[in-house]
């Protein structure tokens, strides 16, 4: 999961040289280019709509990404990535509710211990939704400055 990542060998077959060129080897967008889309930052960023467009977001990320495998042993498509998606971000959200004291069942120090099982599913699946993008572009870089901007 950490250090250099496996050779990715597969490549759509009609895909032509020109995207090879373009895409591989580099990220294609920065981190916070999703800002230059207005209905998308305000879908991403509203609360009643933020889990749907994530879900979303990563069915897109799975459709031209194709499929990756996780290290935890299963393959993730675009339908179970959607998935995926959409529960661990809803977990991650409860999880830092609890953190910060609006979930009312438990408070203080009970609250953190346990949120983190709510929070780490999240950190997981960005982190190898990363991972298998950065496989499959051949994208080479160091391992916690990447981490750092995934999460």
């Amino acid at each position: 999961m950490w250090g250099p990542v496996p050779k990715y060998e597969w490549a759509p077959p009609n895909e032509p040289e020109s995207l090879r060129t373009e895409y591989y080897g580099k990220w294609h967008s920065g981190t916070f280019d999703c800002l230059n889309d207005p209905l998308s930052s305000l879908l991403a960023f509203c609360p009643c709509t933020s889990s749907c467009f994530i879900a979303w977001r990563f069915g897109v990320i799975f459709e031209h990404a194709g499929a990756m495998d996780f290290p935890v042993g299963i393959r993730v498509d675009k339908e179970k990535g959607v998935l995926l998606s959409f529960f661990a971000y809803v977990f991650f959200c409860l999880g830092c509710s609890m953190v910060s004291g609006k979930v009312f069942v438990v408070n203080g120090v009970v609250a953190g211990f346990l949120a983190w099982p709510l929070i780490l599913p999240w950190i997981f699946f960005v982190w190898s939704v990363y991972k298998g993008i950065q496989s499959r572009f051949h994208i080479h870089e160091d391992d916690p400055p990447a981490f750092l901007l995934s999460c």
